[in-house]
């Protein structure tokens, strides 16, 4: 035998050594099968994610953040541009003007400047008793007032009740400048901005998104369930978490959500169907995740042990283990 066939052959030997010995190692390390009662998801920690979106369709005017920034709750991120909303809510004020001028009123009185609901509502409460069938006589010292001659409505007045007019221009306005409020986004809690790809000057559709806030101090398991078994996990269901960085601690979580449709391609074939799997949530005690929020970090990946059934008994290995 050569000496290059004499190395060729020692090489061999260490690789079938190394693969034994790894598969050996890999065996002894993984968890024995689970009991019944209990299921088992892979997925990562995740930070809670809060979508900044529009109200109404229009476009961006602003964007007063940046990637990777800090906000606080209620601080305001960015701003709709509000000119046509603007311009509609003048000419609703324009027509509450109009609509309880005398004249369109059809009474002879002092006219009023009806800015508002309460000067529009004040020039109805001057028209009603002029309708009444009969006024009670009002002693006074002085001589009575001279009676005053009908004034006919104007021929170009609306057919429609002026009064019905004004309550339908109110609220429309009142309408518009809650639009105009909501054009102002404010994040509803604190946390990072994500990088957008929307820019100033975009045209947005009713419910688009702005920017996505990330909360740090809010994580979540995220992991996913076979069709078998999704259904039958219940909100609430106990969790234990196990991180591949930290494979010593076993981490209590309760089940948050689960999604009512399959992540993964439709399949016909009942074969192809065992491979869909549903994302699920598991929630980390807030108080828990702030006493090992170094440990418990978004992006590490684990395995989530959810318990289908109340009586059944966790194993060994999956008691809970937390840092000192």
């Amino acid at each position: 035998m050569n000496s290059n066939s004499g190395r060729a052959a020692f090489f061999a030997v260490v690789t079938v050594m190394t693969l034994l010995s790894g598969t050996f190692a890999w065996q002894n390390a993984r968890p024995p099968p689970l009991p019944a009662g209990f299921v088992v998801g892979s997925g990562r920690l995740e930070s809670a994610e809060i979508d900044i979106t529009t109200r109404t369709a229009g476009r961006v005017k602003e964007i007063l953040v940046r990637g990777g920034e800090r906000v606080e709750p209620g601080q305001i991120v960015a701003r709709m541009d509000t000119q046509a909303l603007e311009f509609e809510l003048q000419q609703l004020q324009a027509r509450v003007k109009q609509a309880s001028s005398p004249v369109a009123l059809g009474i002879a009185v002092a006219p009023q400047k009806p800015e508002s609901r309460i000067g529009a509502l004040a020039v109805l409460a001057q028209r009603r008793p002029l309708k009444a069938a009969a006024m009670p006589p009002i002693e006074t010292a002085q001589a009575p007032a001279p009676e005053l001659p009908p004034v006919a409505r104007s021929s170009e007045s609306p057919a429609t009740d002026p009064e019905s007019s004004i309550e339908a221009a109110i609220a429309a306005a009142e309408k518009i400048r809650a639009d105009i409020d909501d054009a102002t986004l404010r994040t509803p809690r604190g946390g990072r901005v994500q990088s957008g790809s929307t820019e100033p000057g975009e045209l947005l559709p009713a419910g688009g998104k702005l920017l996505t806030i990330v909360d740090p101090a809010d994580v979540v398991m995220t992991f996913f369930l076979p069709e078998g078994s999704a259904g039958k996990v219940a909100i609430g269901s106990e969790v234990r978490l196990v991180l591949d960085a930290v494979p010593q601690y076993v981490i209590p979580a309760r089940v948050a959500s689960v999604e009512g449709s399959a992540q993964f391609k439709v399949a016909e074939t009942s074969v192809q169907r065992q491979r869909l799997a549903f994302r699920s949530k598991a929630q980390i005690d807030p108080v828990l995740f702030r006493k090992y929020r170094e440990q418990l970090k978004a992006g590490l990946p684990g395995v989530a042990y959810v318990r289908l059934e109340s009586a059944a008994q966790w194993p060994e290995y999956l008691q809970l283990k937390l840092p000192q």
